[in-house]
């Protein structure tokens, strides 16, 4: 019975320490200042631009904003 209670005793003792620890350091994310109208895009094409039987067609573009330019 003893035993039992040392062992009581060492489990709630070591649950106890744990418990006690710090939590780890919170990483915030840096934050990234962005200018009004910073960037400007000023597109234009061929009226003629994906044309198919004398009718336009949609015609999507996609811009990234990358951390490398060199990825490409």
């Amino acid at each position: 019975m003893k035993r039992y209670i040392e062992r009581f005793i060492l489990l709630f003792s070591v649950i106890f320490i744990c418990s006690c620890s710090s939590k780890p350091a919170v990483l915030l994310p840096p934050e990234w200042g962005y200018a009004k109208d910073a960037i400007q895009l000023h597109l234009k094409s061929d009226p003629q631009l994906n044309l198919y039987q004398g009718s336009s067609h949609t015609l999507l573009v996609c811009t990234y904003h990358l951390r490398d330019p060199n990825a490409f």
